[in-house]
């Protein structure tokens, strides 16, 4: 049976490079198969396991990328089977427990295909400790710093999912991480995935705000109702989420600038509608300017989404009855923004003032007179409006 020659290859006594064809063999079979093989054959995943019980820490990393790649490709077809629960669970619990970090951040990557299914117990038994461990302020591995930072987000939401909201149980560890890949100037990588993290981190952690109603007249700009992700509840999270989306609009590496053009629009979505946004419209504005191809690629991508949430109520509250102002592109707080006129409420609703979409106005369009007559007229309106209520 081929089986047997790929087992002998593993054997210690062989010089790595074979061993190394061994392991090539055995995890190519392994994860080629179909699910109903490994029941009928038990030996593809004796090989594995003979690979994840290496002495060598360097081939127990090979079956923790192997389980890594196993999980995202196949993990719904065996997740509540007696394998799963059996095998590739335990084993890759105890792979997420190994002694090397090398081999624990691979496991971890793929058992957070299936988290949300490991019992409340064991994700703080036996998982959150090596969780913990890998993103300590004391780990000086910084391939392992790289790698958790690549990671961080996904490894949030997954605890957020949680009933138990463990991402605030452990949110003091977690955001002095985070806030150390931001200020991470050394490493390009680390600020990168922190750029690419941040809508995640400020879904799961932003300060706590009023739910929309189904009702409510707020929209996305293809008019479904805007959905709040995350936990609503808890302790503030220490960080300014448009500070640093502010940050990273104006990083040196483009990369990050390009990141955060495809995500800014996200940002604009979690904020609430009484929320001071000056910050994320600064960074708006200055990836506007940006000259790099990619960045404006990015920014034309979600352009019309950033627009339909650009103006809230404190925006509108914040603009200036100068239009020199307007032209200018700033607002008497110093806003750098496109030049904007909102409407500032479109009636009443419930008792309560409902907003308009803003009117983006644009100096070269229209004469002065014409600017200076449309502001007029919509002073008016809002005047006549706040009398008669």
């Amino acid at each position: 049976m081929a089986l047997k020659p790929i087992q002998e290859l593993l054997n210690k006594k062989h010089p790595m490079p074979k061993r190394r064809k061994g392991i090539e063999l055995s995890t190519a079979m392994a994860m080629n198969v179909k699910q109903k093989a490994h029941d009928d054959e038990p030996m593809f995943m004796r090989l594995i396991m003979v690979i994840c019980s290496d002495t060598d820490y360097k081939i127990r990393t090979d079956g923790a990328i192997f389980f890594k790649e196993f999980f995202k490709k196949s993990a719904a077809q065996f997740v509540g089977s007696e394998r799963y629960e059996d095998v590739f669970l335990p084993e890759i619990i105890e792979l997420v427990n190994d002694e090397e970090s090398y081999v624990s951040v691979e496991a971890l990557e793929g058992l957070l295909e299936v988290l949300d299914h490991v019992e409340l117990e064991t994700v703080e038994s036996e998982i959150m400790p090596n969780i913990l461990k890998l993103i300590a302020p004391d780990n000086r591995i910084q391939e392992i710093t790289v790698r958790m930072a690549q990671i961080i987000g996904k490894v949030v939401y997954k605890l957020s999912r949680n009933p138990a909201n463990l991402h605030r149980k452990y949110q003091t560890e977690i955001i002095e991480f985070y806030k150390r890949i931001c200020d991470d100037y050394e490493t390009e990588d680390c600020r990168y995935h922190a750029a690419y993290n941040l809508p995640c981190f400020h879904a799961c952690y932003r300060p706590p705000q009023t739910i929309i109603e189904e009702d409510d007249d707020d929209k996305k700009s293809d008019n479904s109702d805007i959905e709040l992700k995350g936990q609503l509840t808890g302790p503030p999270a220490p960080l300014d989420f448009q500070q640093l989306y502010y940050r990273f609009a104006n990083d040196a590496q483009n990369r990050i600038r390009v990141t955060v053009a495809c995500s800014l629009h996200e940002a604009f979505k979690l904020m609430g509608v009484d929320e001071d946004t000056q910050k994320l419209r600064n960074a708006f504005h200055d990836l506007l300017g940006n000259t790099d191809v990619e960045v404006m690629k990015a920014m034309t991508g979600n352009f019309a989404e950033v627009v339909e949430l650009y103006c809230n109520e404190d925006a509108v509250d914040s603009t200036p009855k100068s239009m020199g102002a307007l032209r200018n592109g700033r607002n008497n707080s110093g806003d750098r923004s496109p030049n904007v006129l909102s409407h500032a409420y479109a009636g009443e609703k419930g008792g309560e003032l409902r907003r308009k979409k803003p009117v983006f106005l644009h100096s070269n369009t229209m004469n002065t007179k014409e600017l200076d007559s449309l502001v007029e007229n919509v002073d008016k309106k809002k005047g006549s409006k706040d009398d008669s209520g």
